[in-house]
């Protein structure tokens, strides 16, 4: 498989740098990027997390897959945080994920391995301190 084309997706520079560093291809830049959101999510939520619960560790085909985009989805909209950065990311995530899903190229942990190397990113980036996101999510807030 060929490494994800980046240009017309619209990634801050941090996303894009670890994926083209990493490689990855569609499959795998779809799942990464739901992580990255999932991360996102349960940054929101809080100390339990219950985002995670939504993933199924033993593996996931491709018809959770999509269930579980749809529930991202969701989740953004509830906690107030489809801001403009997680718009792009969404819209990336599901643009790679419409154009592989036919195909689907991963096998069940595989899929589930990607999604938590997205989730884990997320989370350095948080422990790491960049408020990038954080404080988009905070002015999505105020304007809701």
């Amino acid at each position: 498989m060929t490494q994800t084309d980046l240009t017309s997706l619209n990634l801050e520079h941090e996303l894009e740098a670890f994926i083209r560093s990493m490689g990855y291809n569609d499959a795998q830049t779809a799942l990464f990027l739901m992580g990255h959101l999932i991360g996102q999510i349960g940054w929101k939520q809080g100390g339990k997390e219950p985002i995670l619960e939504k993933i199924s560790y033993q593996g996931m085909d491709d018809r959770r897959l999509l269930r579980l985009a749809n529930e991202v989805f969701e989740k953004l909209k509830q906690y107030r945080i489809l801001s403009k950065y997680s718009k792009y990311i969404f819209s990336a995530c599901k643009l790679l994920l419409d154009k592989q899903i036919q195909n689907w190229p991963l096998d069940d942990q595989e899929n589930v391995f990607y999604i938590l190397s997205g989730y884990s990113f997320r989370r350095q980036l948080a422990a790491a301190g960049d408020k990038s996101s954080t404080e988009e999510e905070d002015e999505n807030d105020a304007e809701q």
